[in-house]
């Protein structure tokens, strides 16, 4: 059916036709510098990173809600504090957060630094999987602009703007990607001694460059107008811009 526009600002359709109302935005999730709705296991987190991890790896997830479609942008800010030759921490996306260290599910894909020196585009993101990289120079205590651009063939990383034909690397057959991973992993054994911070991560999904990001568009109705959901019983509120509130 579709929606019934009634007197006294009432509608009333289906949950469906009441979300349809509202055309979504490209940008699908923003962290901000606080990130505590992602989980962590492995270790502690301290300022958004890790510090004095108790096993072999540590690691952060977080699920999007959603699968990413056939392009999307990750872009993050990300510093290193301190740490061991062979730290390696890294970053992206999966279709499954519940691994074991260099297992990540059957897709997946982001970039990695190893010895806190090399730049690295991982896929899948695991050590099994296909790998470029590159030594671009990592500073420490410095936080460095990050940007992993998938446009549905090629997967890309971009530090400070700018990339290198290192680190593109060819993937096609992506599928059911919906979950952030960030991985710090400390081999051999060795007494852990990194601390990676992490900030500012958004996620764009259906481009592949964040200058052409879509802002959602909402329905044209005033504050206080009532969506009755037909095949679920829910009355919704608008708030007159972008939210429906249920009413109980």
């Amino acid at each position: 059916m579709a929606v019934k526009y009634l007197a006294g600002e009432r509608l009333i359709g289906t949950a469906a036709e009441r979300a349809a109302l509202t055309t979504a935005g490209s940008k699908i999730h923003e962290s901000g510098t606080s990130m505590t709705d992602y989980t962590y296991n492995a270790g502690s987190v301290s300022s958004n990173g890790w510090t004095n991890g108790s096993d072999v790896f540590a690691t952060l997830t977080f699920d999007l809600g959603l699968t990413l479609d056939d392009k999307w942008v990750l872009d993050f800010e990300m510093r290193g504090n301190s740490g061991n030759a062979g730290d390696t921490n890294a970053f992206g996306m999966t279709d499954d957060p519940t691994h074991s260290q260099g297992d990540y599910g059957n897709d997946a894909a982001g970039f990695a630094q190893i010895n806190r020196s090399y730049d690295m585009m991982r896929n899948p993101a695991g050590s099994s999987g296909n790998q470029n990289q590159t030594s671009l120079g990592i500073a420490n205590n410095t936080w460095y602009d990050y940007s992993i651009r998938y446009d549905g063939t090629d997967i890309k990383l971009y530090r400070e703007g700018t990339t290198h034909s290192d680190l593109t690397l060819a993937w096609t057959d992506a599928e059911n990607l919906r979950y952030l991973i960030f991985e710090y992993y400390q081999p051999g054994g060795v007494n852990w001694g990194g601390n990676f911070n992490i900030k500012n991560v958004v996620v764009y999904n259906g481009i592949d460059d964040p200058d052409d990001e879509v802002s959602p568009v909402y329905p044209n109705l005033p504050n206080g107008a009532i969506f009755e959901e037909s095949d679920t019983g829910k009355h919704y509120m608008f708030d007159g811009t972008s939210a429906w509130n249920e009413v109980t």
